[in-house]
């Protein structure tokens, strides 16, 4: 179990968002920053920088704007950072360390944050302002609105195709967030997570199987979720999700598609989902998902893109995925609302979906 947890926080996002707090003028505290080694982290502030100087060059400093960029060079270094703006310095101590994550602007020691698990894809040498994806990852966008935000990786791929893949993922997200929560970083009841492409199955798989917890809300994209539908639908999945069930659908494994495929399950999810379709396959594919919840009063609404594609590329298809999940994720988990006039219509369709989930958690609570 131990080492399940180092994994995951090794996977974690290696952009640190630190926004100082310039309410008091006069205070001098020292703010501890940890990096990793080759690794850009960002520190943002509410006004322009002067100056910004480190007391060792085995750090890259950079400023522009209201930003300072910090790169370690060398292993094991740690130094002091001092910025400037026009109506006080800020001190910080930097190290690097294994162990970083996405944190909100604003964070305080002490304070308990919402958290968003970005499954699906990380790279201890590559820097994302979002993710590995630009299609439904936001983590720097969420990280601004006050949410820890951690980037986990896939499990092995030497048990892909098995039935111990989806469970070996579970183990970890599960992993992550008694770890965390054990820390007094993340306020359990307020967690979110997302899933893309083959992660749609994890996270479907989690939200089905899971004893240990329950997830505020839930966005899901374009993705495959090992189910009967998508196996009767798409005839070229058969070679991949059979050995996932020991067999076809039916005669002696369809005990197991019925136990294990989220799917035939999805009477046990209670967490709000948000499931976005790129054009018309994706919509097939995902379809069961939307109806089914639908039809068991569940709070989903789904997103359609007409002409996305699985990577997506064009502005205005971005601003729908990424910044789509941030309200969501906003909503659910922080009960906040972006006053823009646009967004009303989402924001009532929301509020519905929202006293829907109430109506189903106290019929079950009353069984």
């Amino acid at each position: 179990m131990k080492r399940s947890v180092s994994l995951i926080l090794l996977s974690s996002f290696c952009a640190v968002a630190a926004l100082a707090q310039q309410s008091d003028t006069s205070s001098a505290s020292v703010v501890h920053v940890a990096t990793a080694l080759n690794h850009l982290t960002v520190l943002e502030f509410h006004e322009p920088v002067t100056m910004a100087a480190a007391g060792s060059s085995d750090f890259q400093i950079e400023r522009e704007s209201n930003k300072v960029f910090v790169k370690p060079i060398k292993s094991g270094a740690a130094t002091d950072l001092f910025v400037w703006t026009a109506s006080r310095r800020f001190a910080y101590e930097l190290e690097i360390t294994q162990e970083v994550k996405n944190w909100p602007p604003d964070y305080a020691a002490g304070k308990k944050y919402p958290l968003v698990i970005q499954t699906h894809g990380w790279d201890p040498d590559k820097f994302w302002m979002d993710g590995p994806w630009t299609t439904a990852f936001s983590a720097q966008a969420l990280a601004g609105k006050g949410f820890l935000v951690l980037q986990v990786p896939d499990p092995d791929s030497k048990i892909s195709d098995t039935a111990k893949e989806a469970p070996r993922a579970m183990a970890a997200y599960e992993s992550a967030i008694a770890y965390l929560d054990q820390r007094g970083l993340i306020d359990r009841n307020r967690v979110g997570i997302t899933g893309f492409s083959r992660t749609y199955w994890y996270v479907t798989y989690m939200l089905t199987h899971s004893k240990h917890h329950h997830f505020a809300a839930a966005a899901l994209a374009d993705g495959v979720d090992f189910s009967f539908f998508q196996y009767m639908a798409f005839s070229d999945v058969a070679r991949e999700f059979e050995p996932v069930y020991g067999g076809p659908p039916y005669k002696r494994s369809m005990s197991r598609w019925l136990k294990q495929s989220p799917a035939f399950l999805m009477d046990k999810i209670e967490t709000p989902l948000r499931i976005q379709t790129l054009g018309p396959d994706s919509v097939l594919s995902d379809w069961h998902w939307y109806t089914g919840l639908s039809l068991l009063g569940k709070p989903v609404e789904m997103i359609y893109i007409p002409e996305g594609t699985h990577i997506l590329e064009k502005p205005w298809e971005r601003m729908i995925s990424q910044h789509g999940n941030v309200d969501w994720f906003c909503f659910w988990l922080k009960g906040e609302e972006d006053p823009d006039p646009a967004k009303a219509a989402q924001y009532k369709r929301w509020r519905e979906l929202r006293s829907l989930k109430g109506r189903t958690t106290s019929a079950a609570s009353t069984q």
